[in-house]
């Protein structure tokens, strides 16, 4: 339940700073709150939670794959600061 939590705050730190697509952090901020609901579920006798990880498995696999290939956005981490510097 803990790495559902932890990693819904990455996601949306993800979203946020526009590292990475939007999509993708779309896809962990759906797959991971339907992980806790998962493991809350398994913790009352209901047997849905592996059914409730599946969403993630979109995250956990684009996430990897786009950074291999084409790592973060350089103009996301370029930051306000960079707007307020003269350039000539």
């Amino acid at each position: 339940m803990t790495l559902g939590v932890g990693a819904t705050v990455l996601c949306v730190i993800l979203f946020r700073t526009r590292l990475i697509p939007r999509w993708i952090a779309v896809a962990g901020l759906v797959g991971y709150p339907s992980h806790v609901l998962g493991t809350i579920a398994e913790l009352f006798g209901v047997e849905i939670g592996l059914y409730l990880t599946m969403p993630g498995f979109l995250f956990e696999l684009a996430l990897p794959l786009y950074l291999l290939i084409k790592g973060f956005r350089p103009e996301a981490y370029a930051g306000p600061a960079a707007a307020r510097i003269p350039t000539a």
